[in-house]
């Protein structure tokens, strides 16, 4: 497993009193800012109400905010958990915390909208899938390295599949609309490593310009029949 030092080091830098002024100053007109990780101890996944946290203000509210951001990039078997002390029925001790991938690909949307109320309102939901919706083959070399990222990247790829099905019935029950964005079959990746830079700024274009030309949101996933407008 790979230190993280390096990865919160930049979280630091990036992460000062600044960034949660900002973050505060949007979450009071409104906007909110959502980080998921996965409680290992549990097996629960927890959201972290992150300008809520920012609107705290102080030393501690930074320090937190930086660690939450930590654990939510923490993937298990590549980067360690992160520990979060925490007291409960006058018990201390340390609550072990990985990326919310681990459990779920996309923020679970019910635990999110548990008790609001949206009367006479239209809801839309728009929902970034950044994994392709259908098998994407290709030759996978023969040793562990390769396996195993490729293991990886099929799981997180099944996961999100199912989650963007799970909250279409969701969205259907509450009477939403669907939108759905995913990678195009015909973006084929030439990637040297699990995270290739050239490959990711790729696909972030191919991303900009679609949506500059009018991306055409899907209203269902793939292999239910609704119309797309």
């Amino acid at each position: 497993m790979n230190s993280s030092a390096l990865f919160a080091k930049k979280i630091d830098d990036i992460v000062d009193d600044d960034l949660l002024v900002k973050v505060a100053q949007e979450h009071k007109k409104g906007r909110r800012l959502y980080v998921g990780t996965s409680d290992l101890d549990a097996q629960g996944f927890v959201i972290w109400d992150m300008g809520a946290l920012a609107s705290r203000g102080g030393l501690d509210s930074v320090k937190m905010f930086r660690k939450i951001i930590l654990a939510s990039c923490s993937f298990s078997s590549m980067l360690p958990p992160v520990f979060f002390q925490v007291e409960a029925d006058g018990r201390r001790y340390d609550e072990m915390h990985a990326d919310g991938g681990v459990i779920g690909g996309i923020f679970y949307i019910d635990q999110l909208m548990e008790g609001a109320e949206f009367k006479g309102l239209r809801t839309y939901l728009y929902i970034l899938n950044c994994c392709y919706m259908s098998p994407h083959s290709k030759q996978v070399e023969d040793n562990l390295t390769a396996v195993i990222s490729r293991t990886i990247e099929t799981n997180g790829s099944s996961k999100m599949s199912a989650d963007t099905y799970r909250i279409y019935a969701f969205a259907k029950e509450k009477g939403w609309d669907y939108n759905l964005a995913y990678i195009p079959e015909d973006f084929m990746p030439n990637q040297k490593e699990m995270f290739d830079k050239q490959e990711m700024q790729r696909l972030f274009k191919r991303g900009y310009d679609d949506a500059v030309e009018g991306y055409k949101w899907h209203k269902s996933p793939p292999g239910l029949v609704a119309e797309d407008k």
